[in-house]
């Protein structure tokens, strides 16, 4: 695109296609149909922030920017709740996910957007929006406002909770790993690039999270497209095998226990989690 920052762009435009590329997949699978519409959703919002980022980089004024800044949030603020909802969906944790729940959980990110479509008139989200100067090709720098502190804090609490419920069942479901890896990545890096971005070590100034998305997406839709990532999620298989009256032990094929269910361990209360293996 004949600016500084052509290859990044190139990135970001690639997580943007990848995200459609990915939300239409979905779509095709034999997933819960609870769980596809969500993931569904956080693709296209994730297409819609990747697209809108790389067109503020490549921005020729500042009033074009704070356009494309604005695009960003119909995606951004959403992501994280969302990402929560499809670990949760995964898990099992239906149960939990009533309806008011769920309207709670975009609250945050639902003021958030209409705060930053009206940020001219009260600056409480962005306190200024101005140009870098001393920069041959436009570099946007921000003043975060109250809300946008609030803001962050919801999108890491989202997160550590995504992260802390995937480790909760790591040991529970061995079967799982690979699906439960792949989102635990999905989560750590855009975290941990996050935390760069505020402690204002990533290089020039830039949001490292829509390049990072080149990566996760990637490994998202490999996971969907090679591994079936959620076509068989645990919870059909707990609904049966935590039902069943008949006690049962499942082992590998060096016949080591990997699972039992709540009437084995009733028969035979020597059974816990170390037993596994």
């Amino acid at each position: 695109m004949g600016t500084p920052y052509s290859a990044i762009l190139s990135l970001i435009v690639t997580a943007g296609v990848l995200n459609i590329i990915m939300g239409l997949y979905s779509l095709s699978g034999r997933s819960k149909v609870s769980m596809v519409k969500a993931f569904f959703v956080f693709s296209m919002m994730a297409a819609v922030y990747a697209f809108a980022s790389a067109l503020e980089l490549a921005s020729g004024s500042l009033n074009e920017a704070r356009i494309w800044i604005k695009v960003e949030y119909l995606g951004m603020p959403f992501l994280p709740p969302l990402n929560l909802l499809i670990i949760m969906s995964y898990l099992g944790m239906e149960r939990f996910l009533k309806r008011g729940l769920k309207i709670c959980m975009f609250v945050i990110p639902a003021v958030t957007l209409v705060l930053v479509m009206t940020n001219e008139w009260h600056h409480w989200y962005y306190r200024d929006i101005f140009a870098r100067a001393g920069t041959v090709h436009l570099k946007v720098d921000m003043v975060a406002g109250p809300w946008y502190i609030i803001q962050g804090a919801y999108t890491s609490a989202c997160m550590f909770g995504g992260i802390v419920l995937l480790l909760l069942s790591w040991r529970k479901m061995p079967s799982y790993r690979f699906q439960l890896s792949t989102m635990l990545i999905g989560l750590i890096l855009p975290l941990a690039g996050d935390f760069l971005y505020l402690g204002g070590v990533t290089p020039d100034g830039m949001d490292p999270i829509p390049v990072i998305m080149t990566v996760t997406s990637a490994l998202y839709l490999w996971a969907l497209a090679s591994k079936g990532l959620f076509h068989v999620a645990p919870i059909a298989r707990d609904n049966l095998f935590t039902s069943m009256r008949d006690g049962v032990l499942v082992l590998d094929r060096d016949d080591r226990l990997v699972d039992y269910n709540p009437a084995a361990a009733a028969m035979m209360p020597e059974l816990g989690t170390g037993s596994i293996g």
